[in-house]
């Protein structure tokens, strides 16, 4: 979470590398619970996230926005 030592930032799962496909993710509610659980368990000191889920252009798949709020460093 480099990015949390700074102004905070995104990174969207479920999206293609060059950022402009949502192709969305098979279990979008599992990856949610491992991302919220790998960020409150092995990221110090803790820092301020939301998890936002939005739609794909696949059959209503969805994707996640994780947002990581300005880290106090």
């Amino acid at each position: 979470m480099a990015f949390a030592n700074t102004k905070g930032g995104h990174i969207l799962f479920g999206v293609t590398d060059n950022g402009h496909d949502p192709i969305g993710l098979d279990d979008a509610q599992s990856t949610a619970s491992k991302i919220s659980e790998l960020l409150t368990s092995r990221v110090e000191p803790p820092v301020r996230y939301t998890l936002t889920p939005f739609s794909s252009r696949m059959d209503g798949r969805l994707c996640i926005d994780l947002e990581v709020a300005n880290g106090p460093h």
